[in-house]
């Protein structure tokens, strides 16, 4: 399948914070059911960076790497948690 669109960190990050999402991101999140988007090599690190900056860079790396691959998050971490269920990312643990 051939690259329909490019995405910058701006995009992901209102797909990843609802408080930032509009109807035309939330179409774009919806065109990736049937559609490809492709993003530049160091995009995984700004999108980490985005993260970084409303937790430590550890939780942020634990976060990414969930959201990434729709996978779900076990920890205690209280902090952890609140963030994952607002990326809503599936938690066990």
């Amino acid at each position: 399948m051939s690259a329909a669109f490019v995405v910058d960190c701006s995009i992901a990050g209102a797909w990843l914070f609802h408080d930032e999402a509009t109807p035309r991101t939330a179409d774009l999140l919806n065109r990736l059911t049937n559609e490809t988007a492709i993003v530049p090599a160091w995009w995984f690190i700004e999108i980490t960076n985005v993260l970084a900056m409303v937790l430590t860079s550890y939780d942020a790396m634990y976060l990414d790497l969930a959201v990434r691959l729709n996978l779900p998050l076990a920890t205690l971490d209280d902090d952890l948690r609140k963030t994952a269920k607002k990326l809503g990312v599936s938690l066990l643990g």
